[in-house]
């Protein structure tokens, strides 16, 4: 007889989040397309500063400031980015952690449990589902997102990801291991 409910008491590791806020921000959002746009435009831009160095006074050290802000102001973003992903990281502690959350995996559809929060959503509803090494990620929305524990490999991993495999709709399903 199959099982009717799958129930998974979340802790949310640093690993965890690490992996899932990097897949989230710049895989899923894409969000390394906006600096990078601004690097090339600001690379171009100093670019053309330098082909007119040779017409133009001053025109070298306004293509080298243009360069260094093109390049400096990413690189910013990124240090930021990594380094709030670590903060935020320590700040959950480890696999001692308190219980985050509940996911129930059910027949009909998904029930988290956070506190006296509940919210319950049928497969069809559901966002996505995305795997990654060290977690599932069962989005409900494009927004919130709930981290199911189990990497890749381990049985207990396998089977929650068997599970949303058999319930969920196959385009709204991603493996990013394989």
């Amino acid at each position: 007889m199959p099982k009717k409910e799958l129930l998974i008491p979340v802790r949310i590791t640093p690993t965890v989040f690490r992996e899932f806020a990097f897949y989230d921000a710049m895989c899923r959002q894409k969000r390394w397309r906006g600096p990078l746009a601004f690097a090339l435009a600001f690379g171009g831009f100093s670019a053309l500063c330098y082909t007119q160095a040779h017409k133009i006074q001053g025109a070298w050290l306004l293509g080298t400031v243009l360069l260094a802000i093109g390049l400096g102001l990413p690189m910013a973003y990124f240090t930021n980015f990594f380094l709030s992903v670590k903060v935020w990281g320590k700040g959950l502690g480890d696999a001692n952690a308190p219980i985050a959350y509940t996911v129930r995996l059910r027949e009909e559809g998904v029930m988290a449990e956070q506190g006296k929060e509940r919210m319950t959503l049928s497969w069809q509803q559901m966002y996505a589902a995305v795997r990654l090494s060290h977690s599932l990620c069962l989005y409900v929305s494009p927004r919130q997102a709930y981290l199911l524990p189990g990497e890749a490999g381990e049985k207990e991993g396998e089977e929650v990801w068997d599970w949303i495999r058999d319930h969920m709709p196959k385009e709204k399903q991603t493996d990013r291991v394989k």
